[in-house]
């Protein structure tokens, strides 16, 4: 884990699919109920990285650890614009848009007239999430925001929209970074879900949670068990967990 007056993050290396559910889904329940029920200031997710890396996955994951036990009413076109309401609860709202198209948004204000460029989409997306509390998911957005910043790189394909790369981040280490997803390549068998994950915090909100900070420890202690086990010489097949990232019931210390 890096930690700074502005920013908490961690690096990892997953594996399998499944491992990206995971780390969302343990993102989703370090999020404090308090903020996230604050009607304006919705707590803000931009996930970025390569064509086809799973970045879907993320706002999948955490929208559904967040409704269970909900009734969610749903608006806008599923995958591009979409709207998660509880009618019980009127600060939740769950939303996510895809910026990489630019049109064949449902919701009225994403097509109107001039609302094509990303900065234009971004700002009409948030504006209507910016009416409720809850969760807002920016997939493949251009304008940094203060919120949880999620980048996945499968180290084949380019960059669907955002041209940054994970070694271009301030990543501290990047080169043992790529020899760790290199061995991870090498070494499972089905390698077409080894993924580099960076992961940073930047909402000063969040930054102060107990939550927050014991997920980011468990993440940094799961991702440092990965990598001893990858860098092994002789690396049994069954050495790594099916499942290195899975959420652990334990709570945070207050």
């Amino acid at each position: 884990m890096t930690q700074s007056d502005a920013v908490l993050s961690v690096d990892l290396v997953t594996l399998r699919r499944e491992d990206l559910f995971d780390i969302s889904r343990l993102l989703a329940r370090a999020l404090d109920p308090d903020l996230l029920n604050v009607a304006g200031k919705p707590i803000i997710v931009t996930v970025n990285g390569s064509h086809s890396s799973g970045k879907k996955i993320v706002s999948d994951a955490m929208f559904e650890a967040l409704w269970a036990g909900r009734d969610m009413i749903f608006s806008g076109q599923e995958g591009l614009d979409e709207f998660y309401f509880d009618p019980f609860e009127s600060g939740l709202q769950l939303s996510f848009i895809d910026l990489a198209y630019g049109f064949g948004y449902k919701t009225e204000s994403l097509q109107a007239p001039g609302v094509k460029s990303s900065g234009h989409l971004q700002a009409a997306f948030l504006q209507v999430c910016n009416k409720q509390g809850g969760l807002a998911v920016l997939q493949n957005n251009r304008q940094d925001v203060p919120g949880i910043h999620i980048w996945i790189e499968d180290g084949i394909r380019d960059p669907t929209f955002n041209p940054r790369a994970i070694s271009e981040l301030g990543m501290q280490g990047a080169e043992d970074q790529t020899a760790f997803f290199t061995a991870a390549r090498t070494t499972i068998a089905d390698r077409k879900w080894v993924r580099r994950v960076r992961l940073e915090v930047s909402d000063p909100r969040l930054l102060q949670t107990p939550q927050m900070q014991y997920a980011i420890n468990t993440l940094t202690q799961q991702a440092d068990e990965v990598r001893r086990l990858l860098l092994k010489k002789r690396l049994a097949a069954d050495s790594i967990p099916p499942q290195p990232y899975k959420p652990t019931r334990q709570k945070p210390r207050p």
